[in-house]
Protein backbone atom coordinates (compact mmCIF):
# COMPACT_ATOMS: atom_id res chain seq x y z
CA UNK A 1 0.00 0.00 0.00
CA UNK A 2 1.37 3.48 -0.81
CA UNK A 3 -0.42 6.49 1.75
CA UNK A 4 1.05 9.36 1.24
CA UNK A 5 2.88 11.65 4.53
CA UNK A 6 3.75 14.85 4.31
CA UNK A 7 6.45 15.26 7.10
CA UNK A 8 7.53 18.58 8.46
CA UNK A 9 10.80 18.23 9.26
CA UNK A 10 7.71 8.79 20.63
CA UNK A 11 7.91 2.95 28.91
CA UNK A 12 4.87 0.66 28.84
CA UNK A 13 1.52 0.77 27.25
CA UNK A 14 -0.09 2.38 30.57
CA UNK A 15 2.36 5.16 30.19
CA UNK A 16 1.47 5.53 26.70
CA UNK A 17 -1.95 6.29 27.89
CA UNK A 18 -1.70 8.38 30.41
CA UNK A 19 0.13 11.22 28.49
CA UNK A 20 -2.02 11.03 24.93
CA UNK A 21 -4.45 12.26 23.61
CA UNK A 22 -5.97 14.81 26.03
CA UNK A 23 -6.55 17.11 23.35
CA UNK A 24 -7.59 18.27 20.30
CA UNK A 25 -4.06 19.01 19.60
CA UNK A 26 -3.02 15.40 20.77
CA UNK A 27 -1.35 16.42 23.85
CA UNK A 28 -2.04 18.47 26.94
CA UNK A 29 -0.30 22.15 26.98
CA UNK A 30 1.86 22.37 29.85
CA UNK A 31 1.71 25.86 31.28
CA UNK A 32 4.40 26.66 33.67
CA UNK A 33 6.68 29.16 31.79
CA UNK A 34 10.29 28.02 31.84
CA UNK A 35 13.84 29.55 30.72
CA UNK A 36 15.68 28.52 27.79
CA UNK A 37 18.50 27.03 30.48
CA UNK A 38 15.60 25.02 32.08
CA UNK A 39 14.05 23.98 28.80
CA UNK A 40 17.68 22.92 27.75
CA UNK A 41 17.43 20.39 30.78
CA UNK A 42 14.12 19.25 30.21
CA UNK A 43 14.95 18.51 26.46
CA UNK A 44 18.37 16.41 27.19
CA UNK A 45 16.02 14.33 29.57
CA UNK A 46 13.48 13.40 27.11
CA UNK A 47 15.90 12.33 25.03
CA UNK A 48 17.34 9.95 27.12
CA UNK A 49 13.83 8.96 28.60
CA UNK A 50 11.78 8.70 25.33
CA UNK A 51 9.17 6.42 25.11
CA UNK A 52 9.98 3.75 22.26
CA UNK A 53 6.55 2.60 20.27
CA UNK A 54 8.60 -0.61 19.30
CA UNK A 55 7.70 -1.62 22.98
CA UNK A 56 4.00 -0.14 22.68
CA UNK A 57 0.78 -2.68 22.60
CA UNK A 58 -1.07 -0.16 20.70
CA UNK A 59 -0.75 3.23 19.37
CA UNK A 60 -2.19 5.42 16.88
CA UNK A 61 -0.39 8.19 14.62
CA UNK A 62 -2.79 10.45 12.46
CA UNK A 63 -1.48 13.63 10.26
CA UNK A 64 -3.64 16.79 9.09
CA UNK A 65 -2.22 18.74 5.75
CA UNK A 66 -3.74 21.62 4.59
CA UNK A 67 -2.59 23.84 1.38
CA UNK A 68 -4.40 26.99 -0.02
CA UNK A 69 -2.51 29.30 -3.29
CA UNK A 70 -5.04 31.92 -4.28
CA UNK A 71 -3.66 34.92 -6.92
CA UNK A 72 -1.31 35.51 -10.32
CA UNK A 73 1.73 36.13 -11.52
CA UNK A 74 3.34 37.01 -14.94
CA UNK A 75 7.19 35.70 -14.82
CA UNK A 76 8.83 35.84 -17.93
CA UNK A 77 5.77 37.63 -19.79
CA UNK A 78 3.53 34.82 -18.69
CA UNK A 79 0.63 35.32 -16.61
CA UNK A 80 0.01 32.12 -14.15
CA UNK A 81 -3.21 32.40 -12.17
CA UNK A 82 -2.54 29.89 -9.35
CA UNK A 83 -5.53 28.93 -7.41
CA UNK A 84 -5.48 25.33 -5.40
CA UNK A 85 -6.51 23.76 -2.59
CA UNK A 86 -5.27 20.69 -0.78
CA UNK A 87 -6.46 18.51 2.05
CA UNK A 88 -5.49 15.36 3.50
CA UNK A 89 -5.78 13.27 6.91
CA UNK A 90 -3.87 10.32 7.57
CA UNK A 91 -4.52 7.67 10.01
CA UNK A 92 -1.84 5.11 11.08
CA UNK A 93 -3.15 2.24 13.85
CA UNK A 94 -0.93 -0.22 15.25
CA UNK A 95 -2.05 -3.02 17.99
CA UNK A 96 1.01 -5.27 18.30
CA UNK A 97 -0.47 -8.36 20.53
CA UNK A 98 -3.10 -8.33 17.38
CA UNK A 99 -0.44 -8.11 14.63
CA UNK A 100 -2.69 -5.66 13.14
CA UNK A 101 -2.40 -2.71 11.08
CA UNK A 102 -4.75 0.29 9.74
CA UNK A 103 -3.83 3.06 7.72
CA UNK A 104 -6.21 5.05 6.54
CA UNK A 105 -6.04 8.21 3.88
CA UNK A 106 -8.94 10.73 3.37
CA UNK A 107 -7.54 13.44 0.78
CA UNK A 108 -8.75 16.16 -1.65
CA UNK A 109 -7.05 17.74 -4.53
CA UNK A 110 -8.95 21.00 -5.56
CA UNK A 111 -12.89 19.31 -6.40
CA UNK A 112 -10.17 15.35 -6.47
CA UNK A 113 -11.25 13.37 -3.96
CA UNK A 114 -8.19 10.43 -2.97
CA UNK A 115 -9.59 7.33 -0.51
CA UNK A 116 -7.57 4.30 0.31
CA UNK A 117 -7.29 2.21 2.96
CA UNK A 118 -5.54 -0.91 3.57
CA UNK A 119 -5.88 -3.74 6.23
CA UNK A 120 -2.30 -5.63 7.39
CA UNK A 121 -2.79 -8.51 9.76
CA UNK A 122 -1.89 -12.00 10.57
CA UNK A 123 -4.30 -14.36 10.82
CA UNK A 124 -3.62 -18.18 11.36
CA UNK A 125 -0.14 -18.07 9.75
CA UNK A 126 -0.37 -15.61 7.17
CA UNK A 127 -0.16 -12.26 6.29
CA UNK A 128 -3.06 -10.71 4.95
CA UNK A 129 -2.89 -7.18 3.22
CA UNK A 130 -6.48 -6.01 2.24
CA UNK A 131 -6.50 -2.67 0.44
CA UNK A 132 -9.50 -0.33 -1.07
CA UNK A 133 -8.59 2.40 -3.65
CA UNK A 134 -11.81 4.33 -4.08
CA UNK A 135 -13.83 1.14 -3.67
CA UNK A 136 -11.49 -1.25 -5.82
CA UNK A 137 -10.90 -3.84 -3.20
CA UNK A 138 -8.15 -6.55 -3.71
CA UNK A 139 -6.58 -8.72 -0.95
CA UNK A 140 -3.32 -11.03 -1.26
CA UNK A 141 -2.36 -13.77 1.24
CA UNK A 142 1.09 -14.97 1.79
CA UNK A 143 2.02 -17.80 4.08
CA UNK A 144 5.63 -16.99 3.78
CA UNK A 145 7.53 -14.77 6.95
CA UNK A 146 3.92 -13.61 8.20
CA UNK A 147 5.50 -11.81 11.36
CA UNK A 148 8.19 -10.27 9.89
CA UNK A 149 6.22 -8.58 7.26
CA UNK A 150 3.92 -7.09 9.97
CA UNK A 151 7.16 -5.95 11.88
CA UNK A 152 8.35 -4.25 8.62
CA UNK A 153 4.82 -2.08 8.18
CA UNK A 154 5.19 -1.65 12.16
CA UNK A 155 8.74 -0.26 12.02
CA UNK A 156 7.23 1.91 8.81
CA UNK A 157 4.75 3.38 10.83
CA UNK A 158 6.95 4.17 13.88
CA UNK A 159 10.06 5.71 11.87
CA UNK A 160 7.62 8.38 10.69
CA UNK A 161 7.05 9.23 13.36
CA UNK A 162 10.45 9.44 14.59
CA UNK A 163 11.36 11.60 11.57
CA UNK A 164 8.31 13.91 13.24
CA UNK A 165 9.98 14.35 16.71
CA UNK A 166 13.44 14.60 15.56
CA UNK A 167 12.56 17.34 13.44
CA UNK A 168 10.55 18.99 16.87
CA UNK A 169 14.02 18.41 18.85
CA UNK A 170 16.03 20.07 15.80
CA UNK A 171 14.02 23.10 16.64
CA UNK A 172 14.89 23.27 20.10
CA UNK A 173 18.95 23.44 19.52
CA UNK A 174 19.19 27.07 19.36
CA UNK A 175 17.63 28.34 22.17
CA UNK A 176 15.00 30.67 22.19
CA UNK A 177 15.39 31.30 18.93
CA UNK A 178 15.37 29.26 15.60
CA UNK A 179 16.31 30.71 11.78
CA UNK A 180 15.20 29.03 8.86
CA UNK A 181 17.70 29.91 6.11
CA UNK A 182 18.34 33.33 6.69
CA UNK A 183 14.68 34.03 6.13
CA UNK A 184 13.11 34.52 9.17
CA UNK A 185 13.07 33.30 12.63
CA UNK A 186 11.00 31.83 15.31
CA UNK A 187 11.23 33.07 18.51
CA UNK A 188 10.58 30.33 20.95
CA UNK A 189 8.89 30.17 24.25
CA UNK A 190 9.32 27.02 26.42
CA UNK A 191 6.86 25.72 29.26
CA UNK A 192 7.02 22.51 31.38
CA UNK A 193 5.11 21.01 34.58
CA UNK A 194 7.25 18.60 35.14
CA UNK A 195 9.73 15.51 33.85
CA UNK A 196 8.81 14.24 31.32
CA UNK A 197 6.71 17.25 30.00
CA UNK A 198 7.61 20.18 27.43
CA UNK A 199 5.23 22.53 25.52
CA UNK A 200 7.28 24.83 22.84
CA UNK A 201 4.99 27.64 21.14
CA UNK A 202 7.07 29.75 18.07
CA UNK A 203 6.05 32.57 16.29
CA UNK A 204 7.90 34.03 13.04
CA UNK A 205 6.63 36.94 11.43
CA UNK A 206 7.85 36.38 7.71
CA UNK A 207 8.79 39.89 6.20
CA UNK A 208 11.51 39.58 3.69
CA UNK A 209 12.33 39.09 0.27
CA UNK A 210 14.18 37.13 -2.51
CA UNK A 211 14.05 36.40 -6.49
CA UNK A 212 12.71 33.82 -8.67
CA UNK A 213 12.90 33.89 -12.82
CA UNK A 214 14.68 37.20 -12.64
CA UNK A 215 10.79 38.57 -10.30
CA UNK A 216 11.44 40.38 -6.98
CA UNK A 217 9.21 38.06 -4.81
CA UNK A 218 8.36 40.03 -1.32
CA UNK A 219 6.97 37.47 1.37
CA UNK A 220 4.81 38.75 4.44
CA UNK A 221 2.80 37.24 6.49
CA UNK A 222 3.50 34.87 9.79
CA UNK A 223 4.16 31.31 11.00
CA UNK A 224 3.47 29.58 14.10
CA UNK A 225 4.51 26.13 15.91
CA UNK A 226 3.94 24.32 18.48
CA UNK A 227 5.56 20.60 19.97
CA UNK A 228 3.67 18.98 23.11
CA UNK A 229 5.14 16.23 25.08
CA UNK A 230 3.55 14.72 28.18
CA UNK A 231 5.17 11.95 30.34
CA UNK A 232 7.98 11.40 28.43
CA UNK A 233 5.45 11.28 25.23
CA UNK A 234 5.56 13.18 21.90
CA UNK A 235 2.21 14.08 21.58
CA UNK A 236 1.76 16.56 18.78
CA UNK A 237 3.99 19.06 16.04
CA UNK A 238 1.85 21.25 14.22
CA UNK A 239 3.10 24.35 12.03
CA UNK A 240 1.07 26.92 10.26
CA UNK A 241 1.90 29.33 7.67
CA UNK A 242 -0.54 32.48 6.99
CA UNK A 243 1.43 34.92 4.19
CA UNK A 244 1.13 36.88 1.14
CA UNK A 245 4.08 36.93 -2.11
CA UNK A 246 4.08 40.05 -4.08
CA UNK A 247 5.75 40.69 -7.04
CA UNK A 248 8.45 43.62 -8.25
CA UNK A 249 5.43 43.92 -10.70
CA UNK A 250 2.80 44.56 -7.93
CA UNK A 251 1.12 41.31 -8.35
CA UNK A 252 0.39 39.06 -5.37
CA UNK A 253 -0.70 35.62 -4.03
CA UNK A 254 -1.97 34.11 -0.71
CA UNK A 255 -0.85 30.99 0.71
CA UNK A 256 -2.00 29.66 3.93
CA UNK A 257 -0.36 26.21 4.95
CA UNK A 258 -0.11 23.82 8.30
CA UNK A 259 0.81 20.70 8.86
CA UNK A 260 -0.31 18.65 12.24
CA UNK A 261 0.93 15.22 13.38
CA UNK A 262 -0.92 13.97 16.69
CA UNK A 263 0.19 10.59 18.69
CA UNK A 264 -2.51 8.70 21.11
CA UNK A 265 -3.53 5.30 22.09
CA UNK A 266 -6.76 5.00 21.18
CA UNK A 267 -6.92 1.80 18.87
CA UNK A 268 -10.12 0.06 17.83
CA UNK A 269 -9.51 -3.03 16.64
CA UNK A 270 -11.61 -4.48 13.28
CA UNK A 271 -11.09 -6.36 9.99
CA UNK A 272 -12.25 -6.02 6.43
CA UNK A 273 -15.16 -8.10 5.07
CA UNK A 274 -12.92 -10.11 2.29
CA UNK A 275 -15.81 -11.23 0.43
CA UNK A 276 -16.22 -7.85 -0.51
CA UNK A 277 -12.42 -7.94 -2.01
CA UNK A 278 -10.95 -9.51 -4.97
CA UNK A 279 -7.86 -11.94 -4.08
CA UNK A 280 -4.74 -11.59 -5.71
CA UNK A 281 -1.56 -13.72 -6.39
CA UNK A 282 1.31 -11.64 -6.54
CA UNK A 283 3.81 -11.47 -3.67
CA UNK A 284 2.90 -9.68 -0.67
CA UNK A 285 4.89 -6.78 0.62
CA UNK A 286 4.73 -4.73 3.56
CA UNK A 287 2.75 -0.91 3.51
CA UNK A 288 5.25 1.48 2.32
CA UNK A 289 4.46 5.37 1.75
CA UNK A 290 5.31 8.29 -0.41
CA UNK A 291 7.24 10.51 2.09
CA UNK A 292 8.13 14.29 0.41
CA UNK A 293 9.31 16.67 2.49
CA UNK A 294 7.07 19.84 3.92
CA UNK A 295 7.99 23.01 1.18
CA UNK A 296 8.42 26.09 3.23
CA UNK A 297 8.69 29.68 2.34
CA UNK A 298 12.44 30.27 1.19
Amino acid sequence: MKSKLLILSLASTALLCSCMGKSSKGGKASHKKITKEQAAAVVEDLKQKRVSLENVNKFAFKSKSFLSIDGSVTINDLKLELGSNYNSEILAEVSQPDYWVHVKTDAKYGDEPYNQETYEYVKDNKFYSADNLGGDKEYIVSSGSAVESFKSSVDEIVESINIVEESAFAYLTSGDSFDVNGSYTFTLTYYSDGNGDLTVKGHAPLNYSGESSGVTLTYKGTADLIFVWNDYCFSNASIDFDYKVTTSNNESVKVKMSEEYTVGSSVNVTYPNLSEYTEKTSPVGSITSDTSDTVYPD
